[in-house]
């Protein structure tokens, strides 16, 4: 939050919102018309997909003990100077304002970046955070007009972020060239849906009230990256072999995390699972002496079926508490 950027504090606080602020009315998951509606505003290129439903989320049991277990951090985040200018002059407070979050992935540029952004579902008023954005801070954005929609994009010569509004609750922030897209998209274009792909592992996903998210991992390249640049998790050329990943989310008093890779073979899967649950013993050796700490990773299940692997977490309140107090331990296994 000390960068100093406008759009990249934004994104930060429509990202880490989730769970904390006080809960709405109580109603039950919005309907699944709006996931569709905004789901068809991302382009077909998209190969990742991760979406979130704030505003529910925080009316369960465990939506509002998370929320409780990081108000802490959220109110220290709002002692930063500019979040407080920028919540009095526009009224907008993210983690009480924000419904839903749509984050997207797409296929690499020219320049091998990978472009993406977020879709942002929430109540804001455009003219006061508009009027922010170009005359109010310290660095004002520069404005375009693009298909009769204003653009703010930031001038830093490293920051490739800018943000625009759809509608009156819809907001998209990230890449300039990924705004553009999804903006154009509202009038024609096939969207993630017509990605055989992406549509085939979206319909994986049995449950999509909460949270949950879909990764086309094919010839991307990001795990060969991840391990040719020095990256110290040991798995990530094991990681090169998995072809997508699914997860979702089952809440309630507790949220049921359920991840699953596909992998190009049974072997390559178990192999996966093996060094996963190698991991798992190796951090209970560490943590030998602490019964609660085996338990919370007792509570990670890792199983194979075939060329697939499935790893399932049970989470509450008390896992993150319990997080916070061994973290020192857990921060010593190197993976």
């Amino acid at each position: 939050m000390k960068s100093g950027s406008f759009i990249l504090l934004i994104g930060v606080f429509f990202l880490a919102s989730g769970c904390s602020g006080e809960p709405g009315p109580k109603e039950g998951p919005m309907a699944s018309t709006t996931v569709s509606n905004h789901i068809s505003l991302l382009p077909e290129t998209t190969h990742l997909l991760i979406y979130a439903n704030v505003k529910s989320l925080k009316q369960t049991p465990f939506g509002q003990g998370l929320g409780e277990q990081w108000d802490p951090n959220i109110r220290r985040d709002q002692d930063d100077e500019e979040y407080r200018e920028f919540k009095e002059y526009t009224g907008f407070v993210f983690e009480r304002d924000v419904n839903e979050i749509w984050i997207s992935g797409g296929s690499k540029d020219d320049s091998g970046d990978h472009k993406g952004g977020a879709i942002v579902r929430g109540q804001f008023d455009q003219d006061k955070i508009a009027d922010y954005a170009k005359n109010q801070r310290r660095q004002s954005l520069a404005e375009q007009e693009f298909e009769g929609h204003k653009i703010y994009v930031s001038e830093k010569e490293n920051g490739d972020l800018a943000f625009a509004f759809l509608d009156a609750e819809t907001a998209l922030v990230g890449s300039e060239q990924w705004i553009k897209t999804v903006i154009l998209q509202t009038k024609t274009g096939k969207s993630v849906t017509d990605n055989p792909n992406m549509s085939k592992f979206l319909s994986q996903i049995p449950n999509k009230d909460y949270f949950w998210g879909v990764v086309d991992m094919g010839g991307n390249g990001w795990a060969e990256n991840l391990r040719k640049h020095g990256s110290p998790f040991k798995g990530a050329e094991s990681l090169e072999k998995m072809k997508s990943l699914v997860f979702y989310a089952k809440v309630g008093q507790r949220a049921e995390v359920i991840m699953k890779g596909d992998f190009t073979t049974a072997e390559e899967a178990e192999m996966f699972a093996d060094m996963l649950n190698g991991f798992k013993a190796m951090a209970k050796m560490m943590v030998s002496d602490d019964k609660e700490a085996i338990d919370m990773l007792n509570e990670i299940r890792i199983k194979t079926a075939g060329a697939d692997l499935e790893l399932t977490m049970n989470l509450d309140k008390d896992f993150f508490d319990k997080w916070e107090q061994k973290r020192r331990k857990f921060e010593k296994i190197e993976l």
